[in-house]
């Protein structure tokens, strides 16, 4: 059957989260569900297995979703990276430097796109209603290279945690987040970030809580026994 977004079922790789028809989540392994059967309760393995898998998050550092990706990224410390435009352009000048990413050679938007999608595991759009124009054509490349994709219409959140069960379930280790500019779709950068801190928050405490424990191994192992008085 086909949707109004042109799938057709069968394309496993592609997920959607609302957008003017029935939310559903389309995951390995899983039938098409409403939301209203994804559990709402934190799944503790998918957490852990995601806290495992996600390394890195990627954009194309334009305003709006993009750097709501890179900002969350940075707040949760989650390394960050991308392609950008060369001359690092884009809607309001030019992209600021705290956002570490690669000048692609190509100045146009497009390239970088397309690059974006395809360094990743998986790609995440944020939008409000049916994607269009840069934000389309991130979708098209992503189906077309049946590329891992969940599309979240931020007018019908899912829950976090159905979220963290697709990065789990994809085994995403880089996840690009695109979506619309801020001109075209005002303040959706700062409910973009809001709902990513909230996906997000969990992986995090995993990772530190890795590093910790990675910590404390290492001091162990570089701990040497203390000689006892009187002994040779």
């Amino acid at each position: 059957m086909a949707h109004r977004d042109g799938r057709a079922d069968g394309d496993g790789n592609d997920s959607r989260c609302g957008t003017g028809f029935r939310p559903l989540l389309r995951l390995s392994g899983w039938p098409a569900a409403t939301w209203a059967a994804v559990p709402r309760q934190p799944l503790p393995v998918m957490d852990t297995i995601c806290g495992m898998h996600l390394e890195r998050i990627i954009s194309g550092g334009q305003t709006g979703v993009d750097r709501a990706g890179l900002d969350a990224a940075m707040a949760l410390g989650i390394p960050h990276g991308g392609w950008c435009p060369r001359g690092r352009r884009a809607e309001d000048g030019i992209i600021p430097s705290r956002y570490v990413l690669a000048e692609h050679s190509s100045a146009d938007y497009a390239p970088r796109t397309v690059q974006n999608v395809l360094d990743a595991d998986g790609t995440m759009v944020l939008c409000v209603g049916t994607p269009t124009g840069g934000t389309l054509l991130t979708c098209q490349v992503a189906r077309q290279h049946r590329r891992p994709l969940l599309v979240v219409d931020l007018d019908q959140l899912p829950p976090p945690e159905a979220v963290r069960s697709w990065l789990a379930e994809r085994k995403i280790r880089v996840l690009n987040v695109a979506g619309p500019r801020e001109s075209q779709s005002p303040g959706i950068g700062q409910r973009a970030r809001a709902y990513l801190m909230q996906v997000l928050t969990q992986q995090a405490g995993a990772r530190a809580a890795r590093a910790a424990l990675q910590g404390e191994s290492s001091r162990s192992r570089g701990r040497r026994p203390r000689r006892k008085r009187g002994t040779a």
